[in-house]
């Protein structure tokens, strides 16, 4: 998926909630606790979704309704 910091995470395999999200990126060696970072790596990995031209009806989907529950500011 381009433009993603994390392309691994965001499949239609994966459920795309911050919960999962959170799951996810705490394996990685990369993963920042308590500083806010990681909530912003899920919102700005979903408005890159949602700013592509032409995403599958179902990745808009699980897009919208990720956002819905965990809204971009």
């Amino acid at each position: 998926m381009e433009g993603l910091d994390d392309p691994a995470y965001f499949t239609l395999d994966h459920d795309w909630t911050l919960l999962g999200f959170l799951t996810y990126r705490q394996r990685l060696d990369d993963f920042q606790y308590g500083n806010g970072f990681e909530h912003s790596r899920y919102s700005s990995n979903l408005a890159t979704i949602c700013k592509w031209e032409e995403p599958s009806e179902a990745v808009m989907k699980k897009a919208c309704q990720a956002l819905s529950v965990f809204p971009v500011k």
